[in-house]
């Protein structure tokens, strides 16, 4: 996202099932990742240069019901 170059961020959808069945989900916990090997600017599947600090911003939470 973003329009210009120096100002674009990417963003990622996650999806898991809950693990403890019966259990409400209470908290998410998300952690940042230091020495990350970013991609390349070209887009070409090379890799980039180690990113020494990376956030992560929460955009959104939903709940689903399962599939069937």
């Amino acid at each position: 996202m973003g329009a210009e170059s120096n100002n674009r961020i990417t963003l990622f959808a996650f999806e898991w099932i809950n693990p403890r069945l019966g259990k409400v989900i209470q908290e998410v916990r998300m952690k940042g990742t230091t020495g990350f090997r970013g991609g390349s600017d070209e887009y070409d599947n090379e890799w980039g240069p180690v990113i020494e600090s990376n956030a992560v911003i929460l955009k959104a939470i939903s709940m689903v019901q399962k599939r069937t």
